[in-house]
């Protein structure tokens, strides 16, 4: 492990994440907290802290002392962490500590986790891979016909920020404009109006480039959305996903609020799709649905895109010779050696999937209770 030298951002959590998952620990205290604002006040995180860790005591083997005090030593860590630290400013905060001279990693989230201390042999990963999957980069475009306010949203935070303007000829009813007919004045207007929209394209298209987003939002009035909508190339009109009530000059806390609102909806929407097709599919290889039969896939290395359920909440058990997972099996359906109970299945199987580069998709609403009726897991394969 290696302790940030730098207050930490939470656009630091994916290079956290490949970080947990390079530099495997013998025992490592991850901590997940709630700290929202109202958890802020007299620091009720660490008091949320202290009470896990009080639980996770009496479940030490009392006979391994060097546990024991490799545990007491990352509490202390995480203890001295929370002390110096201001308001949080974030929903939530990740916390990794093995209780040695390599120090700790910190995260702040852009989501509001539950609270959860886990001391195991790796780091927990799943509710850093949940928040990576809940907050994917977003762009923001507020357009009209002189002026685009264009942002990307990484992570819960405003990453980006571009204004263009271009001078555009007002309207007029009669007369001349600098000795132009009616006719050709209003060509002009028009001329400057589709400059403005293809030097707005063209922005865009730059920032898919060098900050890749998966979706597109656009404000603006009805009549100018309408003009950018019908000249938007392939790639940036497959990320678009609907359209914002803001007017050009919103506050950015404005923007931010209303564009997080507008995805979560639209992150619904596409598990429930991504759910109802991964149980229609009838593709070449076959998805795998249920706990036994996506474990396995995942044991083989199979899995090209992970379904699980929000909800899913059990344990299982791992065979002591191959390391498979299984959910309750006593003999490991892979070399038949026995196993032994292993905490956190979900967590087992996000582990598992980012380890074979999967894509991880933990889908919550409708789609998790879909899931859910099918053992809360499911997958794409490779082949």
């Amino acid at each position: 492990m290696i302790a940030s030298s730098t207050a930490p951002s939470v656009r630091d959590l994916p290079e956290v994440l490949r970080l947990v998952q390079r530099n495997p620990s013998d025992r490592c205290l991850s901590v997940f907290l709630d700290t929202s604002s109202e958890r802020a006040i007299g620091q009720g995180y660490a008091i949320a802290f202290r009470e896990h860790g009080k639980t996770m005591r009496q479940q030490l083997e009392p006979e391994d002392r060097d546990d024991r005090r490799r545990f007491e030593a990352a509490i202390a860590q995480v203890e001295t962490y929370l002390a110096g630290l201001a308001t949080p400013g974030a929903p939530g905060l990740a916390i990794f500590a093995t209780g040695d001279d390599k120090g700790i990693i910190a995260t702040p989230l852009p989501i509001r986790p539950l609270d959860r201390v886990v001391w195991a042999n790796r780091p927990a990963v799943e509710p850093l891979a949940s928040a990576l999957d809940e907050c994917e980069r977003i762009a923001v475009l507020l357009f009209d016909k002189e002026r685009s306010r264009l942002f990307t949203i990484f992570l819960g935070e405003i990453e980006e920020r571009h204004l263009l303007v271009d001078e555009v000829p007002g309207k007029q009813e009669t007369g001349d404009w600098f000795a132009l007919s009616q006719k050709r004045y209003e060509r002009h207007h028009e001329d400057h109006v589709l400059r403005h929209a293809k030097r707005t394209i063209h922005a865009l298209r730059e920032e898919l480039q060098s900050r890749p987003f998966d979706r597109l939002l656009i404000g603006g009035t009805e009549e100018a959305v309408s003009l950018l909508l019908h000249r938007l190339p392939p790639p940036l009109r497959g990320r678009f996903v609907g359209t914002l009530t803001l007017p050009l000059y919103a506050r950015e806390d404005e923007v931010l609020a209303a564009a997080r609102k507008a995805a979560e909806a639209v992150e619904r929407r596409e598990e429930v799709e991504a759910v109802q097709a991964l149980l229609d599919a009838e593709t070449t290889p076959p998805p795998v649905l249920g706990l036994e039969g996506t474990l396995g896939a995942l044991a083989a290395g199979k899995v090209h895109r992970l379904f699980v359920a929000a909800e899913l909440n059990r344990d299982g058990r791992v065979c002591e010779t191959c390391g498979r997972v299984t959910a309750a099996l006593d003999r490991c359906p892979s070399c038949t050696g026995a196993t032994r109970p292993v905490a956190d299945l979900k967590e087992q199987a996000v582990e598992a999937a980012l380890a074979q580069d999967a894509r991880v998709e933990i889908v919550s609403g409708l789609a998790s209770t879909l899931l859910m009726r099918h053992g809360g897991l499911g997958a794409l394969t490779r082949y």
